[in-house]
């Protein structure tokens, strides 16, 4: 509780995501996105960022090099999610 009224949502998941193990000695959003895009992290601009989003819930499982097809379906889920919060357009969405 002490965060969240010091810290906006959004900066609470900032903090997380620049601390999460993704993997691979992948430590971080930008560390992930450059092992699983070999990119940047501008996750709302690409929709392959779908695969670095879906390893939060759980890395193991999802890891697209291991389990493709958990990870595609996983991909699914999180595409689907940015295109229904207006992060993806449709054009992106259908792109992806």
């Amino acid at each position: 509780m002490r965060l969240e009224r010091k810290y906006t949502k959004e900066e609470i998941m900032a903090m997380y995501l620049n601390k999460f193990d993704f993997l691979y000695d992948s430590y971080g959003i930008k560390s992930a996105s450059r092992h699983t895009l070999a990119k940047g992290p501008g996750l709302a601009q690409h929709p392959r960022g779908g695969h670095v989003g879906g390893h939060v819930e759980e890395p193991i499982a999802f890891q697209p090099e291991k389990k493709t097809g958990k990870a595609t379906q996983r991909r699914s889920v999180v595409l689907d999610q940015m295109r229904k919060n207006r992060i993806l357009s449709q054009e992106e969405y259908d792109s992806g």
